[in-house]
């Protein structure tokens, strides 16, 4: 989506609320490697309501990482998130190609967005032809330019090549791919689920294959946990970020803080599913997958099981793939869930866009 590009190496970077991940994927004819992967914190003040404001300090915080772990990937790939975008289903004819089909699409799309199409980027891909109307499906996707702009300005600041800016939920199903596939009977069954917990917000999604089927989002995320420490143990939060994401936290910890916020988890993750099933979709939840930095905390995947009587994981597609030397295995365990996004963004190119 909204880009394009030729390597053999790319390098994912999930721009999110409280850190940035970047994940370094090179491929061959037999594997697809990992040489190198980082999380680095970011602040408070970056972003108002989801929304990138400083874009030149995200970019120096970018290249900071690149720099530190060595990173050697130049051609990045990024993400807009599902709220950003407006996505259409519609029927086309055949014929129409070039600036004719451009101009159909500007038309019928400026019936459903509340912007100016001149604000708008515009992706489309064509589906199957109906022959009994004469008419071929294509789904088109919009997002305002100033979204993007700044998506790409963070990467150019990082002197990183932007060629490709997909949407964070296809990102997700190709990483959660590789992992259904390696399943058992490669879960052939049933939809799948994956519910990204996010810094201000928690996504659910329900895919048949690789098609979205339904998507609900919920203000409920992690950063209830960093403030609930920063307010138990009186400490700024940077310190609490770092506290977190280095496991130096009270003993009193895990009883006071961590356990009430698991508790609330569970429970909104059990809301997504009731969601999901008064939604009218066909088809079961075979399979749910835990994303982001909250995957593992608690046994969450083990308690959300216990609820919804569902097999839960953390979304680990890492794991599956080649690791560099540089890569520490034992702190990578933990961390994949965070890195799920930027995995999948990595992975790109295996959906044949190139």
């Amino acid at each position: 989506m909204f880009g394009a590009g030729k390597n053999n190496q790319f390098l994912g970077v999930d721009i999110g609320e409280s850190a940035v991940k970047l994940v370094h994927i090179t491929r061959s004819s037999k594997a697809q490697t990992v040489p190198n992967v980082a999380i680095e914190p970011l602040h408070r003040g970056l972003f108002v309501e989801g929304q990138i404001v400083d874009a030149e300090q995200i970019g120096t915080i970018i290249q900071h990482a690149l720099t530190q772990h060595n990173f050697t990937a130049k051609q990045a790939i990024a993400c807009v998130n599902f709220s950003d975008i407006i996505s259409k289903r519609l029927m086309v004819r055949p014929d129409l190609r070039g600036r004719e089909l451009e101009q159909w699409i500007e038309f019928e799309i400026d019936k459903f967005v509340p912007f100016p199409v001149s604000e708008l980027n515009l992706d489309y891909q064509f589906g199957e032809e109906n022959k009994d109307i004469g008419e071929r499906e294509i789904q088109v996707t919009a997002c305002r330019k100033q979204t993007i702009d700044k998506i790409q300005s963070c990467l150019e600041m990082a002197d990183l090549e932007p060629i490709c800016i997909d949407v964070a939920h296809n990102a997700l199903e190709r990483a959660s791919r590789l992992v259904t596939q390696s399943m058992a009977g490669g879960g052939a069954s049933g939809l799948s689920a994956i519910v990204d917990v996010g810094t201000s917000s928690t996504r659910f999604y329900v895919y048949d294959g690789d098609t979205m089927v339904y998507q609900r989002e919920e203000p409920f995320g992690a950063r209830i946990l960093v403030d609930d420490i920063v307010a138990e143990y009186s400490m700024p939060e940077d310190k609490a970020l770092h506290a977190i994401y280095h496991k130096q936290l009270p003993p009193s910890y895990k009883q006071k803080v961590l356990k009430p916020y698991v508790k609330l988890m569970v429970k909104e993750l059990e809301r997504g599913m009731l969601g999901f099933e008064a939604s009218g979709v066909n088809g079961e939840i075979a399979r749910v997958f835990l994303a982001g930095g909250s995957a593992r905390v608690g046994g969450l995947a083990s308690k959300v099981h216990q609820r919804i009587q569902v097999d839960v994981k953390s979304l680990d597609a890492i794991s599956l793939m080649r690791k560099g030397r540089k890569i520490n295995t034992d702190n990578l365990r933990s961390q994949a869930p965070q890195l799920a996004l930027a995995c999948g963004l990595a992975m790109w190119v295996q959906d044949g866009v190139l």
